[in-house]
């Protein structure tokens, strides 16, 4: 499987969905290009959905004016460092799919960055910009969020939030996520490690290895076991590629920035 910046260097015969030499390329749209890209990102992926990355572009699109733009206007007006400041000073985010008040997450700026400046090195690749406009755009590194003590009416904000998910295994895990971590005491790392056979909810607690390779027991409430159980009925019916407690929907283990991101959602 090839990998993104591989995708990069494919010749136009080789790509999918529109045919750059056979469009005019003053009446492409932007949104037309995004499209191109996601297919060649995603081509022969199996298990993937781009619809996080698609949304992330969508935004970018919008700060550039918009997906019906022509590319040509487009394309050399991208600042990544303006769209930066614009996302920083945003005062909405989205709670599933609902724009609501608020600051967008570091994580999720950090993820739409990475995926707008992919995004424009790939244009580049395509000749749509004469230079490289991402190639001195460093993406904001991963915040470092400290442990805090995760009180019960948080527990009950973000297991109300967690309802709103169009996904019935989403909603399922992110509830049993919650619960865990409360129980963790707030700590991400150990979520990301834990696994299915080192959960025991007999005896309600699950080792995980944290940072500098410590292990330790987490506690679970009755609750948090009651979550974590119904989230590993659920977890079987995405086809799970690994043993790990926590996975996505495409079946792998969910990354300390997954779970950051699923939290700093809710």
């Amino acid at each position: 499987m090839a990998k993104p910046n591989q995708l990069f260097l494919k010749p136009y015969k080789e790509t999918v969905g529109i045919n750059f030499k056979m469009t005019n390329e003053a009446t492409l749209k932007l949104q037309d290009v995004i499209e191109q890209f996601m297919d060649e990102l995603y081509a022969g992926k199996e298990n993937t959905t781009p619809a996080g990355p698609k949304r992330r572009l969508k935004l970018f699109a919008n700060f550039l004016g918009g997906g019906d733009r022509r590319i040509t206007d487009v394309a050399n007006e991208i600042d990544l460092e303006k769209f930066k400041l614009y996302l920083q000073k945003r005062e909405t985010k989205y709670r599933g799919k609902k724009e609501v008040k608020g600051r967008l997450s570091p994580f999720y700026i950090r993820g739409i960055l990475i995926n707008a400046r992919c995004f424009v090195q790939w244009l580049h690749k395509k000749k749509f910009t004469k230079r490289n406009l991402a190639e001195n755009f460093v993406v904001p590194p991963m915040p470092q969020p400290h442990p805090k003590p995760v009180m019960e009416k948080d527990v009950k904000s973000l297991i109300k939030a967690a309802d709103h998910s169009p996904h019935h295994w989403k909603r399922i895990r992110d509830k049993a996520i919650i619960q865990t971590f409360r129980a963790s005491g707030g700590r991400v790392g150990g979520l990301v490690s834990a696994n299915i056979d080192s959960c025991d909810l007999r005896e309600r607690h699950i080792i995980v290895i944290e940072k500098g390779n410590i292990q330790r027991a987490i506690f679970l409430s009755p609750a948090a076991a009651k979550a974590v159980r119904v989230w590993l009925k659920e977890r079987e019916k995405l086809k799970p590629k690994d043993n790990a407690l926590f996975i996505g929907g495409h079946g792998r283990r969910l990354t300390t920035t997954g779970i950051s991101h699923t939290l700093a959602q809710l």
